[in-house]
């Protein structure tokens, strides 16, 4: 809903990282009357002013430079001038996650290809998904034998009312690690392996090698080309594909690529380098409070009575802390 404000009010509204045009848009303009009474006044954190700054240097026919600053604006023409680029890095997010999106509903279209084929294959067998009738009593009874073999058998017990119940014979425990289903065949077990989702607790102790999107699809792809059996499917997987390849192509990231290795390399020779200079001035303040040197020495009482003779003194001016 709508809150009313007064002709002159004035907003303050503040800038996260992953903030796109949008959501920028749709908070500042709470303020109805922007441009006609009303003012909103933009925050932005250090952090957020140095991704702007790095964010805008990257781009292409840009007017800032990597040594660029964003400043405080002073006057009306900064004052412009610093809402433009605030609008091109929120522009730059949308354009970002825009293709975010893109990548994901891409690999999402190759993957719904195979599970449509998966789904088509488990339905041609339904046949090995066998139904076995029995009775409930009995089962309970059977399961808690299971875990206390001294338990009697249900109908020594009490008598029941068979109340039959419908149960698969191919269904899985539930606490159970077993990827495959009993009772059912190879195919069957790898069309219905791709419903499943696997919970994975491996974790690289490498760091992931950089590759394009289009490897990315091409890999996804190859891993379940063999459940694709319709020439229909091979179709569209190769069409998203190539568009993947044409959309690296556009966007040459290879370049991209060997930037960020170069940059890679130059970030680490200046923690090299930091690290020298850290060790130079640990080696520099071991030795101002080297205590080698500290000696008795002695001076005469004569030397007490002129400033030129007491030399065994530090002036004040001279007088500091390391």
């Amino acid at each position: 809903m709508d809150i009313e404000h007064v002709p002159n009010a004035f907003a303050v509204q503040t800038i996260g990282k992953d903030m796109t045009f949008r959501d920028f848009s749709q908070g500042a303009y709470r303020m109805r009357g922007i441009g006609v009474g009303q003012k909103v006044d933009l925050l932005i954190i250090p952090e957020v002013k140095d991704l702007i700054n790095r964010t805008l240097a990257t781009v292409k026919g840009g007017h800032r430079t990597a040594t660029s600053d964003f400043n405080v604006a002073t006057t009306k023409k900064k004052d412009v001038h610093e809402l433009q680029d605030v609008t091109a890095w929120l522009l730059t997010n949308s354009m970002r996650s825009e293709h975010t999106q893109n990548d994901q509903l891409c690999m999402q279209s190759c993957a719904n290809v195979w599970r449509k084929e998966a789904f088509s294959a488990l339905t041609e067998r339904i046949g090995e998904f066998k139904i076995d009738v029995i009775d409930k009593h009995e089962s309970e009874a059977q399961h808690l034998r299971t875990i206390n073999p001294i338990l009697p058998a249900a109908s020594d017990r009490v008598e029941h009312k068979q109340n039959a119940a419908a149960v698969p014979s191919g269904v899985r425990h539930a606490n159970t690690n077993n990827t495959r289903t009993a009772g059912l065949s190879d195919e069957s077990n790898t069309s219905l392996g791709i419903f499943r989702e696997p919970v994975i607790f491996d974790v690289n102790n490498t760091v992931p090698k950089l590759m394009l999107f289009s490897e990315i699809v091409e890999n996804l792809i190859e891993s379940s080309r063999s459940l694709i059996r319709t020439a229909e499917g091979n179709s569209v997987v190769d069409t998203l594909l190539a568009r993947a390849r044409r959309e690296d192509e556009v966007a040459n990231p290879a370049v991209d690529v060997q930037v960020v290795q170069e940059q890679e390399e130059e970030r680490d020779k200046e923690q090299e380098e930091e690290k020298e200079q850290q060790v130079e001035i640990e080696k520099y303040v071991d030795l101002a409070y080297s205590r080698d040197s500290e000696t008795q020495s002695s001076w005469p009482m004569e030397s007490l009575g002129s400033l030129n003779t007491a030399t065994q003194f530090y002036p004040l001016s001279s007088f500091h802390l390391y």
